[in-house]
């Protein structure tokens, strides 16, 4: 077991490995994460969250990214005979309907505003804010009709990401965090605020943050963020920030936002059901993290369609038992030493 085979799980923090390609993404920032809709950050801070914002913008405007968006701004609210859940009519993934997807976007970035706090527990969350004056919107769209004229949908992230990404500008170069922890940092937030921008998409539309339909019958739940999530990447996609010897880095909370010690996936399971058997959690490579922020897997996306990335695989698994306090740690390759376990 080399270094690299341990950076490929992104659990080995390794500065500028060879095969770690940087990010080369250019593509245009959406106008729902311009800066006009960012609170208390200053330019240079913004700018510094390019990576991350170039990615949630081709998670929400990629052509064969756009369908679940496509359901979510165009789609009715309607009972499944057989669940009897609210969900949403599913609208086909054409042309004609992801440019209307698109007009709906774009006229949410008048209502939609993002912003950082200190969160206990959690990396975001979204809440409804009213302005003191109705007039400052003036009349909604078609899309938004259903929403109580004057409010908006307020993301407040977590400030452990503005004060990691300020301190890494601030270091010198050789003291810099690792070209992996800053890909792996940048995609945890704009998964983050994606997620988010669903929750908002779904109040503008019907003025609810509690009563979420299903976005589709398949869900899990209803919850729309998740749901994006489940959709896009096949599992839910979570930080490691459980050093194995117990350690925080510096002032970060034990339960930090920040995946110094790698990523992992779940699967999406019905509530209780993780009670009654457990969670098991795969180590995402720091390869499927890495393709994410080149131009050219995009430009694969776009022949190939969304399918042609795999669901992020490793042969490391975490098994959480029902106490939540046990754990067991398993390979799926006999070569792999032992010393893993102590990851």
């Amino acid at each position: 077991m080399t270094e690299g085979h341990l950076w490929s799980y992104g659990i080995l923090e390794v500065l500028e490995p060879p095969h770690l390609l940087p990010c080369n993404l250019h593509n245009p920032i959406h106008p729902l994460f311009h800066f006009r809709n960012w609170r208390g950050i200053p330019a240079p801070l913004y700018h510094a969250l390019a990576p991350a914002l170039r990615l949630a913008t081709l998670f929400i405007t990629s052509r064969h990214f756009a369908a679940w968006w496509v359901t979510a701004a165009l789609g009715s609210k309607t009972t499944d005979p057989t669940t009897g859940r609210t969900v949403l009519t599913p609208i086909e993934n054409t042309q004609v309907y992801r440019k209307q997807t698109t007009a709906v976007l774009a006229e949410l970035a008048q209502y939609v505003h993002f912003g950082w706090a200190d969160l206990e527990g959690c990396s975001a969350q979204t809440w409804v804010e009213a302005p003191a004056s109705e007039a400052v919107f003036g009349n909604r769209g078609p899309a938004f009709a259903m929403a109580e004229h004057g409010e908006t949908a307020h993301v407040q992230l977590s400030g452990e990401y503005v004060r990691f990404i300020v301190a890494a500008s601030q270091k010198e170069e050789a003291d810099k965090p690792s070209e992996a922890l800053m890909q792996r940092v940048y995609f945890n937030l704009a998964q983050t605020i994606v997620h988010e921008l669903a929750h908002a998409l779904d109040f503008m539309r019907w003025g609810s943050m509690i009563d979420e339909p299903y976005h589709s019958p398949d869900d899990v739940k209803a919850e729309m963020g998740i749901s994006w999530e489940n959709w896009a990447f096949r599992c839910r996609i979570y930080q490691n920030n459980h050093d194995p010897l117990g350690k925080t880095a510096g002032d970060e909370p034990v339960q930090s936002v920040i995946p110094r010690w790698g990523m992992v996936r779940i699967k999406w399971m019905p509530d209780g059901e993780a009670a009654r058997y457990g969670v098991l959690y795969t180590a995402i490579p720091m390869r499927w993290i890495n393709q994410w922020f080149r131009t050219e897997t995009w430009l694969r996306i776009q022949r190939e369609g969304k399918s042609c990335i795999e669901r992020p695989w490793s042969r490391l698994h975490a098994y959480r038992g029902t106490d939540k306090v046990s754990w067991r740690l398993e390979v799926e390759q006999e070569d792999i030493p032992r010393d893993i376990y102590y990851l």
